[in-house]
């Protein structure tokens, strides 16, 4: 038996198929990676829920969301005595009062203020610039008149000294008394030796400022005012000096007195009865009780958390899971997919404890990007399935958070609005009105939830912030994560998809210039082809861009189809029927050829050869059988069969039909619905007795309601038009 030759599709699909066989094998559809994607994504999580080893924060009894909320749980009763812990606000508000209130300590100058005034009216005397005075001051002194010179001299003499004399008596401090927030000052005067002086005693900068303008003033003038008083500050020196290490070890040492406790719930007393709403006092009862419980437990306990905890994410993960096993097999059994979607999950639980591990006054739990996760699942996969992977995210969010119901809500909320906008998306501008819905699907929960709690006005408006910057954020990344998935995977979305719907691409630009009677063919198919899509299920888009694409091989010889053969003669005239079969049959391979030097996703190229699938060229074969008989040889059948393979989906298998419905169209006489009809007919069963749909799941109902479709629309297009009288003027 003759080898078949390979086609170049099938050379293609076989290169693939020979490079990722291992890869296969090894990993994408086996059931041990299957098995420890699924176990890794549960030690993770449960690695990051709250334990006793943790000792997160996240546990029940540190989650401020339930403040507003109805104790639903049975009475608590303390077992035993136990402190109540004050809250974090509190004790930081306590150390913030008493580092208000805590004494300053100052040291004193080792200069004593009268040695600087003396020696500073002898520079003065001589006009010689030293470390007090600079140039600038010199030359104000020598720009005195000479006549007055000697009076304004002693005058800024006695300004020196009465300043001198007045900080040696008072004390003049390094520091503004505006930033001395106690009523006295500690003077360090040495280890053992200190003194406390009361601040109305003490004078600062801005106070010789405001002596030396009224002294000035009233012995000489404004004029000299700013000069006078530069020069008295830079020789009169502060007295004391402000010591921030003395001082802070000073307030190191009041924190002892600051108590973690703010009273002592003794054995028997109720901490909070069933049906009671939870306000900030009941809620410290409850913290400080599920503290002082935990303590007191022992290791074996703390394993017995640890096993529930990986219980609990496993109820959550197998939503998930079991929704991929039952209703996304091919999702489920393909690793690569269903280890996408785990990572998915484990990113989400991770931020989640990044939400309560970071050191923020702000609610980071609502800058989870769940909802971009949500709509890339949404893009990639399905709604159905973009909705079950929200809930799961959702649910391990509000695990990690210690059980945090407002963060579950929201997220689920916000997450599911996200996909349903991007269902049908089309172009990738209007992912950016998700931002809207998105809002709205945080905005809601944040504020019904925000009126249970009766949270302050700062706390609601710093959670809208969060929540309105992961909005706008949400298609941005979503945008940026789907481009490096689609060209890292070579992962063909309905987004990418779109970039190929346009008449304006150079291929099909060169079409229209070389195959005009193809192109308008194509345009036809795509349109029919688009319609009948919609009606079956199948995805329109791919529809509609694989029909466009599907015969770009008649570029190379487009003068051998007869729709491209405007005023010529047919060219197949002058050919045996076997190499005529061979150039049209070549169409399929110039087609692939064009398609991967113009780098058309997989998707689109696989249309150009089940277009015509394995189909008998039965025209140029029947010429062949004619001459055949008459010389008495054998006709190879496979020299007049498309080289496939056959349609593999609905998309596909619709293509094939509408080209050959409308090239029938094109062929019949006359435009009735019925004939048209009873052609095709006899052609879709042509095609479905030689098998060329076994490979796809198109059903016969399918293909009836195909054909019902494009008789609507091809008598649409090739309806009959009446011939209108014309006016005939009459001659004169």
């Amino acid at each position: 038996m003759a080898k078949v030759k390979e086609t170049l599709f099938s050379k293609i699909q076989n290169e693939e198929t020979e490079n990722l066989q291992h890869y296969k094998q090894e990993w994408r559809n086996s059931l041990i990676v299957r098995i420890l994607i699924i176990v890794s994504t549960l030690l993770i999580c449960c690695a990051l829920y709250p334990n006793l080893v943790q000792k997160s924060k996240s546990d029940i009894g540190h989650n401020n969301t339930i403040i507003g909320t109805i104790w639903n749980e049975p009475t608590l009763i303390a077992e035993r005595d136990f402190p109540v812990h004050k809250s974090d606000r509190e004790l930081e508000e306590e150390r913030n009062e008493l580092r208000n209130r805590v004494i300053p300590v100052f040291k004193q100058s080792l200069q004593s203020p009268n040695t600087n005034v003396d020696k500073a009216i002898t520079e003065i005397r001589l006009y010689k610039p030293s470390k007090t005075l600079t140039d600038k001051n010199i030359a104000f002194l020598e720009s005195i008149p000479v006549s007055d010179k000697k009076n304004q001299l002693a005058v800024l003499e006695r300004l020196i000294t009465s300043v001198g004399t007045i900080c040696e008596k008072k004390g003049f401090i390094s520091t503004f008394l505006s930033t001395i927030t106690a009523n006295e000052i500690v003077v360090r005067k040495t280890v053992l030796d200190e003194i406390i002086m009361p601040k109305n005693d003490l004078i600062d900068s801005l106070w010789i400022q405001k002596y030396c303008r009224t002294f000035i003033t009233r012995e000489i003038g404004q004029n000299a005012v700013e000069n006078y008083t530069e020069i008295v500050l830079r020789t009169v020196l502060p007295t004391l000096i402000f010591s921030s290490e003395l001082t802070e070890e000073e307030y190191q040492l009041s924190l002892h007195s600051v108590t973690k406790y703010s009273h002592i719930i003794r054995k028997g007393e109720t901490v909070v009865a069933n049906g009671e709403r939870i306000d900030q006092e009941i809620l410290a009862k409850i913290q400080s009780y599920q503290k002082n419980r935990f303590s007191m437990m022992d290791r074996s306990v703390s394993w017995l958390m640890v096993i529930g905890n990986f219980g609990y994410v496993c109820v959550i993960y197998s939503i998930l899971a079991l929704f991929l096993y039952f209703i996304r097999p091919k999702i489920f059994n393909d690793n690569l997919q269903f280890g996408g979607l785990s990572l998915i999950v484990i990113v989400t639980a991770f931020m989640a404890w990044l939400s309560l591990t970071i050191p923020f006054g702000i609610p980071l739990q609502y800058a989870v990007i769940i909802p971009s996760l949500s709509m890339i699942c949404a893009i990639l996969f399905d709604s159905r399935t973009a909705f079950y992977t929200t809930l799961t995210i959702a649910l391990i969010a509000a695990g990690v958070r210690g059980n945090d119901f407002d963060i579950g809500l929201t997220m689920l909320s916000a997450g599911m609005l996200g996909a349903y906008t991007v269902r049908d998306v089309q172009n990738r501008t209007q992912i950016f009105r998700s931002i809207f819905f998105i809002f709205i699907g945080f905005v809601i929960p944040v504020l019904s939830l925000a009126s249970i709690r009766i949270l302050e006005i700062k706390e609601i408006l710093q959670q809208l912030l969060i929540v309105a910057l992961n909005s706008a954020f949400a298609p941005l990344l979503t945008f940026g994560l789907l481009w490096v998935v689609e060209r890292t995977f070579n992962v063909t979305t309905n987004l990418r998809l779109q970039e190929f719907d346009n008449l304006n691409h150079p291929l099909m630009e060169e079409l229209a210039e070389k195959a005009p009677g193809t192109y308008q063919h194509t345009l036809t198919i795509a349109r029919i082809a688009e319609q009948s899509a919609s009606l079956i299920g199948a995805d329109p888009l791919l529809t509609k861009v694989g029909a466009y694409y599907h015969d770009i091989g008649k570029i190379a010889k487009a003068e051998y189809f007869i729709e491209n053969q405007i005023n010529m003669d047919n060219k197949h005239d002058h050919l045996q029927p076997k190499k005529s079969a061979s150039i049209i049959r070549d169409h399929v391979q110039d087609g692939i050829e064009l398609a991967i030097e113009y780098k058309l996703p997989k998707r689109i190229i696989n249309f150009i050869p089940t277009h015509h699938g394995t189909l008998l060229i039965k025209h140029f074969y029947a010429e062949a059988l004619e001459d055949a008989h008459e010389a008495g040889k054998d006709i190879a059948e496979k020299d007049f069969r498309y080289p496939g393979p056959k349609p593999n989906s609905k998309e596909t298998a619709i293509v094939m039909l509408a080209d050959v419905a409308e090239a029938l169209s094109r062929s019949l006489n006359n435009d009735d619905p019925d004939e048209l009809e009873r052609a095709l007919d006899v052609v879709f069963r042509e095609r479905i007795l030689d098998g060329q749909f076994d490979e796809c799941d198109i059903t016969m109902n399918d293909i009836n309601r195909i054909k019902d479709s494009f008789i609507k629309s091809l008598s649409g297009i090739h309806h009959h038009r009446i011939k209108y009288k014309e006016i005939h003027t009459e001659e004169d």
